[in-house]
């Protein structure tokens, strides 16, 4: 039977009641009631004692039962156990520490003590709130990654019974752009490596291989196969690879290399590339030197990624495929390279249309169309009593002239409307034209030129 008591003796006589009881595994439980009334803390222990017997029998379920004890400890907690999670995976330290200050920042700005807190209809006036004061769409889409990703862990632990906040909107972070990166021009890049000295086969090897600044950072000699021309980028410095990476080597950095490794004591396996990577204030001070400006008139900006930048740029440029593309950059996916890592402009495109081959009109040949094309009577029947008709309505009926039966041939001079078959007519007058009843055979023919007209049209589109 379940019990309470109170720790501390005496000098915890106002303090708050404990309750124990026996769980439905038979371990032995204690948990504070949160009350000092004896009445009170009695029915508490009651309760979770009959609770620990129902989820023994099957009655309750023992999901449930977990989801109920997870939402009563305080949600710092969990956040603590989430941020231990994405260690233990190997997820970055600096990912970590904006998951933890954004987590801290939510929890106390909609005052959340448990998880039953952190409901949609709280979490959403938090995010529109960011935007209000002046953040940008794209911090908006980051704290709600984070607080979505840390629901659904605590989803997936059995923590809560659902994943509330999946339903909070993300907005459209290409109607706020607040940072865009543009490439370098061939020019600007002749004129930064002319003025960066010491710098220079590090701006060469960032442009040429396409890689991260961390990348660059960690790579080691090593790492480098003379022989294939390749890089090994190891795992932990490819971000969100399961894998080494080997990446080529353009001829250029190759040799830069080689004239390297002779001026490096002592060059060895574990030796850096560049133990001295520029910092994002050296490379502006050697843009500065170059005249390359560090915003455009359209705003966009260049640092030491735009690097990276220009070598997917420049890739486009040269007809290099997309698919080709995004494994040089290393990119999982090709839309992340054509939207963020090609900075193609006008002149781009211009270029691009002027390979069109031009089209003139060619009168000569319209004309043998047309010439070529057969003439058709606009006749609606075929039998005799309708034909007789037709013609009369076609060639006309006067008194020179009466009207013709069966298939006698319409006489000469006359005014006739002939019918194209495309069912343009042609006003024509004083023609010789011979009036023939129509046949199955005929009609089957102007089925077929109208269906090659209706597939040219639709051919057309598009």
């Amino acid at each position: 039977m379940a019990s309470i008591f109170k720790r501390g003796g005496r000098k915890n006589r106002h303090g708050k009641y404990i309750a124990s009881w026996f769980d439905e595994n038979g371990k032995r439980k204690n948990r504070s009631t949160g009350t000092t009334d004896s009445d009170a803390a009695h029915q508490i222990a009651s309760k979770w004692e009959t609770d620990a017997a129902l989820r023994r029998q099957g009655v309750i379920d023992a999901s449930q039962a977990r989801v109920a004890d997870h939402s009563l400890r305080p949600v710092k907690d969990h956040i603590r156990e989430y941020l231990a999670h994405c260690e233990h995976i190997g997820q970055d330290a600096t990912h970590r520490s904006n998951k933890a200050s954004q987590l801290e920042k939510l929890v106390q700005c909609i005052n959340a003590t448990r998880l039953a807190d952190l409901e949609s209809n709280r979490v959403e006036p938090y995010l529109a709130s960011l935007v209000k004061s002046g953040s940008s769409y794209r911090t908006h889409n980051q704290h709600r990654t984070t607080v979505v990703s840390f629901m659904q862990w605590c989803f997936e632990q059995g923590r809560v019974s659902s994943n509330a906040l999946k339903v909070l909107p993300k907005l459209n972070e290409a109607r706020d752009r607040r940072r865009v990166r543009r490439a370098l021009t061939e020019e600007e890049m002749s004129r930064l490596l002319a003025v960066s000295e010491s710098r220079r086969p590090y701006y060469l090897f960032a442009y040429y291989t396409g890689l991260r600044v961390k990348a660059v950072k960690a790579a080691v000699w090593g790492d480098i196969d003379f022989e294939k021309g390749l890089i090994r980028v190891k795992v932990a410095n490819a971000k969100g690879k399961k894998d080494d990476l080997y990446q080529p080597l353009h001829p250029c950095i190759v040799s830069e290399l080689v004239t390297m490794s002779g001026k490096v004591q002592p060059c060895t396996a574990a030796t850096l590339l560049f133990p001295l990577v520029p910092t994002i204030r050296t490379f502006h001070a050697d843009c500065r030197r170059a005249g390359i400006d560090r915003h455009d008139a359209e705003g966009r900006q260049i640092d030491r990624h735009a690097l990276r930048t220009t070598l997917g740029t420049n890739l486009a440029r040269a007809g290099v495929l997309p698919q080709l593309a995004m494994k040089v950059m290393g990119h999982a996916d090709v839309q992340t390279t054509m939207k963020h890592y090609t900075d193609l402009r006008l002149a781009d495109t211009s270029r691009a249309m002027n390979t069109l081959p031009s089209i003139a009109p060619n009168v000569t040949a319209a004309a043998v169309v047309v010439a070529a094309t057969p003439v058709v009577a606009e006749i609606g029947s075929i039998d005799g009593s309708c034909a007789q008709q037709n013609r009369q309505q076609l060639c006309g009926s006067n008194q020179q002239n009466p009207a013709v039966t069966g298939s006698d041939a319409c006489p000469q001079n006359v005014h006739c409307t002939p019918m194209l078959a495309n069912g343009n007519s042609l006003s024509m007058k004083g023609l010789s034209i011979n009036c023939q009843p129509l046949t199955v055979a005929d009609l089957n023919i102007e089925a077929m030129a109208d269906s090659m007209s209706e597939i040219r049209a639709v051919s057309s589109v598009g």
